[in-house]
């Protein structure tokens, strides 16, 4: 006796199929208890994608040096009286973005050992002699205090201290405070100066990155508010990034904007 065919769904009836339930499909289910497994992606390329760089994204990379003056050795070099000049700097090209990624600055000295040949200073050597600065335009998009000149500890705390504008009345405590930003109210970079260090601005272990817009420069400079008495041999100043049409910026961060 020949086995019965199996028999026919109705045109129009719908077959009910059994629901897999929590861990009941190998990768594809779930831990019990903990909702729905994520779907599965396959992602082609995997990390060689990620860090692929799309050609609408120009890298821009530029470092410049410059020799050391006989007034950096002056004795007339006072926090009242610092000396400022620029490193490196770079216009944006009109319909352009640029995208600052990184930026560094570097003291070389004479090696000591072949003539001419210098090496690049102590991190944290010349602190207290001069600091570099960072300006986009005419701003400095981050808000930065740094206070490179040392001022004595006071015995009144600074949140208690009136606000007094008369240098005459002004505490001995005050009379410290201001006078240990000089530097910068004279160098016109007020507690923005940036220290003699390898770190950027912000948190070390989060992202940083600067933007400058269409027809705006870059400017990386330095300010000595002290005598330098160690023989220099250059100062150096670097960036880089990635240079892209104003509009494909604008786009991504459209897209990534906070909600």
């Amino acid at each position: 006796m020949s086995p019965k065919a199996p028999a026919r769904p109705l045109p129009g009836l719908v077959v009910a199929r059994p629901v897999l339930r929590e861990a009941q499909v190998g990768t594809g289910g779930a831990v019990p208890g903990q909702g729905q497994a994520p779907a599965l992606i396959h992602e082609p390329g995997e990390d060689v994608l990620r860090r692929l760089v799309h050609p609408v994204f120009q890298v821009i990379e530029q470092m410049d040096r410059v020799l050391p003056e006989e007034s950096w050795f002056s004795p007339l070099v006072t926090p009242n009286a610092p000396i400022q000049f620029d490193i490196t700097s770079y216009q944006v090209p009109e319909g352009k973005t640029l995208w600052i990624y990184e930026y560094e600055f570097k003291i070389y000295r004479f090696s000591g050992v072949d003539a001419g040949d210098f090496i690049a200073a102590e991190e944290g050597r010349f602190s207290n002699v001069l600091g570099f600065d960072v300006k986009v335009g005419e701003r400095r998009p981050n808000h930065l205090r740094y206070g490179l000149d040392p001022q004595p500890i006071q015995i009144s705390r600074i949140q208690y201290r009136p606000t007094v504008f008369d240098p005459q009345l002004a505490s001995v405590a005050t009379f410290n405070q201001q006078a240990s930003k000089s530097f910068g109210n004279v160098a016109g970079t007020s507690m923005a100066l940036l220290p003699v260090w390898k770190k950027m601005q912000g948190p070390s272990n989060a992202p940083f990155t600067m933007f400058a817009n269409e027809n705006e420069n870059i400017n990386l400079s330095c300010v000595i508010f002290r005598q330098i008495q160690t023989p220099l041999a250059a100062i150096e100043a670097r960036f880089a990034g990635y240079l892209m049409n104003d509009q494909v910026s604008t786009s991504l961060l459209n897209k990534i904007r906070p909600l």
